[in-house]
């Protein structure tokens, strides 16, 4: 009893230890195939990128706009001097910030006492004056400005006063030459601009509004370009004084007078930013990428496994059971192959309005019959050989002989499959994204960011940084998988490598 114990024991450990020299025998030989390791490289190179990506460019895909001006050319575009070294960044100043650091001038009538509190400017009423009913509070950022004019700048504004008064704003810039013109005026250009203090509503003052644009030109008798206010405002070098000039009354003598400024930022938007620029709405095209990474990945992957999985079932059904069900499989593997992929797909998605997981089902489903022909058709070549019958002669059962005598040698075929059916998965999502049935509205696909693209204009605005980086990496990450199948087959078909 206890040598046929460890004649078992034995056995078993003679089985890992070949089981572990085939997988060194296999990463050896993986390593020699120049192809293969290319394609295991890109793909751990997108994995990287996908896993750091969010580190290095921080912010959301979708929802960050106007990080800066639209589709605007990567950051590093500077290194090629000229026209490229006169592109401004993306200049962001919290006045709130650098008031409270001293870093921005302010002044205030005596009528009002001014106070900081987590991250607020608060303006009351000073106890110490009684007769006086209006006054001014002036903000003035000083700041060097030496690229070219940009195409866009706002100003947010966030605050909230008690009923009692009226307040009204006035913006000036102070150009480098000392020409002083007035930017903005609430009175003109913001009818409701007290209501919005008093309920505590975002104002923006915004240069690419249509009506400010308009009484611009009219004011200054120019032209009412889309871009003309920041031509003529920041269209020198130097130093320029941004003015904000809040005008109070009406103040009620009994009354306690309270205005509290929450948010207070202008932002100069880049005409260059980032890795790889920015589409039509200001969002960073390299987290669009990154976050893209992982949809490409996912479904490529599994949607390969499940299908050549579900291949492999099929072709092996098929052929131990034969007569009718190998029939039925056959005519209906032959429906499914006949009809367009894309189509049939369109078709599927807009009926069941799924998610990526149901694009990864239906892909697998729509691409295993082709595999389940090629699986039966090797099944076939070695049903009749001798190690099966003798299994049959055992008595093995049919699931035994699906595993262990079937399923096994069928393995290398699987494997190639996989590589090679992942990129049709990535392409045809793509496409999918591409015409508007996208995976998930809340996440950026490669296809989606193509589409995107040629609906805003890209290619007639050469915007090589929003078209080429998508679909580089779709054309890279299905060669990477192609290579690895390429491997494969050398590897595994011995006969294979020695004619190629």
């Amino acid at each position: 009893m206890n040598k046929s114990l460890d004649r078992e024991e034995y056995l078993k450990r003679k089985s890992r230890e070949i089981k572990i020299q085939r997988i060194k025998l296999f990463i050896q030989d993986y390593k020699r195939n120049k192809l293969g390791t290319l394609g295991i490289l890109i793909i751990l190179t997108y994995v990287i990128l996908g896993i750091f990506g969010p580190f290095i460019s921080p912010v959301d895909p979708q929802r960050d706009m106007d990080l800066a001006d639209r589709i605007v050319p990567p950051e590093w575009v500077s290194i090629f001097g000229g026209y490229y070294a006169t592109l401004p960044p993306t200049i962001y100043f919290d006045l709130i910030k650098e008031t409270q650091n001293k870093k921005i001038e302010m002044y205030a009538d005596p009528l009002f006492e001014v106070s900081f509190s987590d991250h607020k400017i608060v303006i009351s009423r000073s106890s110490k004056i009684v007769n006086k009913t209006s006054g001014k509070i002036t903000i003035i950022k000083t700041f060097e400005y030496n690229y070219r004019a940009p195409r866009n700048f706002f100003i947010h504004l966030l605050a909230q006063k008690n009923k009692g008064s009226y307040v009204t704003l006035k913006v000036y810039v102070t150009k480098p030459s000392g020409n002083r013109i007035l930017l903005w005026d609430s009175r003109k250009l913001n009818i409701y601009f007290n209501t919005l203090l008093e309920k505590g509503g975002l104002i923006t003052i915004d240069t690419r509004d249509s009506y400010f644009i308009e009484w611009f030109a009219d004011k200054y008798n120019v032209f009412p370009d889309p871009y003309i206010i920041s031509a003529v405002t920041l269209n020198e070098t130097g130093k320029y004084k941004f003015i904000l000039e809040f005008e109070i009354r009406n103040i009620a003598i009994d009354s306690k007078f309270n205005l509290t400024f929450e948010k207070l930022y202008l932002k100069i938007l880049g005409l260059r930013y980032g890795i790889l620029g920015t589409d039509n709405y200001g969002r960073d095209i390299f987290s669009q990428l990154v976050n893209a990474i992982w949809v490409s990945l996912t479904i490529g992957v599994i949607a390969s496994l499940l299908s050549s999985s579900v291949s492999s079932f099929l072709g092996i059904i098929a052929v131990v059971y034969g007569g009718v069900i190998d029939e039925i499989l056959m005519r209906l593997a032959d429906i499914i192959m006949i009809i367009p992929r894309l189509p049939l797909l369109l078709v599927l998605m807009a009926v069941l309005h799924g998610d990526i997981w149901t694009v990864i089902i239906l892909l697998a489903v729509i691409s295993a019959p082709s595999g389940a022909r090629g699986i039966r058709s090797f099944v076939l070549t070695y049903i009749n050989s001798p190690f099966v019958e003798a299994a049959k002669a055992r008595g093995a059962s049919t699931f035994r002989l699906i595993t262990k005598h079937l399923f096994p040698p069928l393995l290398p075929i699987i494997y190639a499959n996989v590589a090679y059916s992942a990129p049709a998965a990535i392409t045809l999502e793509a496409e999918l994204s591409y015409l508007g049935i996208a995976t998930d509205p809340y996440r950026m696909t490669w296809g989606k960011m193509l589409s995107q693209a040629q609906t805003s204009g890209a290619l007639s605005q050469w915007a090589w940084w929003w078209i080429m980086p998508p679909g580089l990496s779709l054309m890279l990450l299905s060669l990477a998988f192609v290579l690895i199948g390429h491997a494969l087959d050398e590897i595994m078909n011995p006969r294979l490598k020695s004619i190629r």
